[in-house]
């Protein structure tokens, strides 16, 4: 084995032990502490709060897989204090190699037990109006991230939408 090669393996190694000792890092956070970051995530993002009564478990390899039950996003102000959408269980997963080309590759999404509560107005505002004034807005400034985002499918069963109108 030349020296080239020694080299190569050694860095490889290393570059294994850092990823396992990382990966065991981030599973020791426990359920909390990400229940605490994506709520805050979604709070930065909507406006809106998001509850994760239920437990929540996050795995790393070989794909980024989140599970979530009783999982809630507040409705909008003055829509009333129900949220505007539940569910009992959430599942998303994603490839984890291509996020670090900056490609999302996700599997199958897959929601059980969802309620949503859509409402508008007689004046035509809606209860989803402030989460799609702020997509639009955050679009134009994000031009073609769409295109590096591969979904596989959305599993939804067991939903219930209430439409007021």
């Amino acid at each position: 084995m030349n020296a080239l090669q020694r080299s190569t393996l050694r860095i490889g190694g290393g570059l294994l032990v850092v990823a396992a000792l990382a990966a065991l890092f981030l599973q020791q956070l426990g359920p909390e502490f990400y229940k605490q970051r994506l709520a805050r995530a979604v709070a930065d993002s909507t406006g809106r709060t998001l509850s994760v009564d239920g437990s929540l478990t996050v795995e790393w390899w070989p794909r980024l897989r989140v599970h979530a039950e009783k999982v809630a996003l507040a409705n909008a102000p003055d829509f009333g204090p129900a949220p505007m959408v539940a569910a009992e269980e959430v599942e998303v997963a994603v490839a984890t190699l291509p996020l670090l080309i900056g490609r999302v590759s996700m599997e199958t999404a897959r929601v059980r037990g969802l309620s949503a509560s859509l409402v508008r107005r007689a004046d035509g505002s809606t209860n989803w109006d402030d989460l799609t004034a702020a997509r639009a807005a955050d679009a134009d400034s994000k031009a073609g991230a769409l295109a590096t985002l591969a979904l596989g499918g959305v599993d939804i069963e067991g939903a219930r939408i209430d439409w007021q109108d």
